[in-house]
């Protein structure tokens, strides 16, 4: 998920503009025999969640959350019967009345009751909507307080004491804490535990952006990239730069890679002769070692000579990761030999590479994944307690070859 932001500006124009008719929009609103509105059922599909920006679906939850929070705090308060007149002061603010915020149950219930928090698939999003409330609270306090003290000559204004906004904040806090412990996920003392939104938005959106950058020779053949020696010499780059912003773009950096080399291989082992074009219909950089490996050399001691080798006891970690990005890509992958339209960038070079990797080889190619993605863990495992300090003479010591066999092209 995108970064959203959140200001008093671009709040202030949703509210002002657009929160009340979105309120009408997604929820049915009748009005009882004495003309006060009520929150009704939800309409499905509701404009706000299918055609309006992140940042407004956010602050319409904020608000509407702001709304329920309130209304609760002053049932509680303000004096059931009778009560039309703070129904109606509620409705002149824009508020229609919710009936399940005089139960008293808190903000996370009224929000199911609501059909909002299922509106919630992942934990970035109820992050998001907890920033929301900061600009929101101070924003809706202000105006709902002078509101309530002022209508009608200052019918409600004992009530409204200066405790008020502690006690909706209450009511709001409690809330987003239950909604934001259904889908917190413990990540450990590092934080860097990976879902597939965090690949699925960082793969088409970062990764090719700091690979160029990384790889600083990296040269654009119209489709696809190509590097012909990933060692920090050739690359302008510090022995110890590392690719991404974060520890978790890092460790994604280094698994995307790694798999790259490997789903290159696996085209250079079964069909050779295929290998260019396989880079140019589908966009995958085409990845050398340099003089010597060529794009020959094994994955590991690829990435070691990219310095991003895991230290040993990094190496678990990465572990995670790579077990999570091979199998994402993997599909990537699978999509291509299933030759999928919505993956070619060259139809040309798609159609010679699908000549030359007819069915048989589609599965060599496949089988040769199987293998190496399997390897490749194992070895990451042996990596952790092993008592050689470099890539080549682990491989040594595991009687695998340095690099692949060189076929015909």
């Amino acid at each position: 998920m995108r970064k959203l932001c959140f200001d008093e500006d671009k709040l202030n124009e949703y509210y002002s503009n657009h929160f009340v008719s979105d309120l009408e929009d997604y929820f049915s609103i009748p009005n009882d025999t004495n003309e006060i509105k009520y929150v009704g059922k939800p309409h499905w599909p509701s404009r706000i969640f299918y055609h309006s920006s992140a940042e407004d679906q956010m602050m319409f939850i904020a608000l509407t959350s702001y709304m329920l929070a309130a209304e609760e705090v002053l049932m509680r308060i303000i004096p059931s019967s009778p009560n039309y007149e703070f129904y109606e002061c509620l409705n002149l603010f824009g508020y229609p009345i919710a009936p399940i915020a005089k139960a008293r149950y808190g903000l996370e219930s009224m929000l199911e009751h609501c059909e909002i928090s299922q509106k919630f698939w992942c934990f970035d999003e109820v992050a998001a909507l907890r920033d929301a409330m900061k600009v929101v609270e101070p924003f809706m306090n202000e105006r709902f307080q002078h509101h309530m003290k002022t209508w009608n000559n200052g019918y409600f204004a004992e009530y409204i004491t200066d405790d008020i906004p502690a006690k909706i904040h209450r009511v709001i806090t409690e809330g987003l804490q239950m909604l934001y412990s259904k889908h917190y996920t413990y990540q450990g003392l590092t934080g860097t535990v990976l879902t597939h939104r965090d690949f699925a938005d960082y793969f088409p959106n970062r990764f090719f952006e700091q690979f160029r950058k990384y790889f600083s020779c990296a040269t654009d053949n119209g489709n696809h990239l190509e590097v012909l020696y990933v060692y920090d010499h050739g690359n302008e780059r510090w022995a110890d730069e590392m690719p991404g912003q974060t520890a978790k773009e890092n460790l994604l950096f280094a698994s995307i890679m790694l798999y790259q080399v490997i789903a290159e291989q696996s085209i250079l082992d079964v069909a050779p002769k295929a290998s260019n074009d396989f880079h140019k219909a589908f966009g995958w950089p085409m990845i050398s070692s340099g003089p010597g490996g060529g794009p020959y050399l094994h994955p590991l001691k690829m990435l070691e000579y990219a310095g991003l080798s895991p230290m040993k006891y990094e190496a678990p970690l990465l572990l995670e990761y790579v077990k999570k990005v091979f199998y994402y890509l993997r599909q990537e992958m699978n999509t291509i030999l299933n030759r999928r339209d919505s993956v070619i960038k060259d139809k040309e070079a798609a159609s010679r590479f699908f000549e030359q990797c007819d069915g048989h080889a589609r599965s060599r190619i496949r089988k040769y994944l199987d293998r190496q993605e399997k390897s490749i863990q194992e070895l990451l495992v042996k990596w952790t307690t092993s008592p050689e300090d470099c890539w080549y003479k682990m491989l040594e010591s595991e009687g695998i070859p340095l690099m692949m066999p060189i076929k015909d092209s």
